[in-house]
């Protein structure tokens, strides 16, 4: 069921196919992350200083982080997705900051 979680940031995803269906730290956020709308205001949304892919997520965990809000996620019986196939955007150099 796609629907937030009233107290925190919910991440849906407990395991992706690219890695054995678990997650590659602990603390990540990226795939699918579902905000009530107050959450999302508090944490002023996602930035716009990303382009193409990557590091998105591990920012918008560190906005999480820097309110004191608690991240759920999912458990497994429920949270295992298949990682669409993609190629990364070759004119956007790779953010590693």
């Amino acid at each position: 069921m796609y629907r937030c979680d009233p107290r925190g940031p919910l991440h849906f995803v407990a395991g992706v196919n690219k890695f054995q269906y678990k997650l590659i730290y602990d603390w990540l956020i990226g795939g699918v992350l579902g905000f009530t709308r107050q959450q999302f205001q508090k944490v002023n949304g996602f930035s716009n200083l990303y382009f193409g892919w990557g590091s998105e997520d591990d920012d918008m965990r560190y906005r999480i982080m820097s309110m004191n809000m608690t991240t759920y996620r999912r458990p497994k019986h429920v949270g295992l997705y298949d990682m669409i196939r993609h190629n990364r955007d070759k004119r956007w150099r790779p953010n590693n900051a």
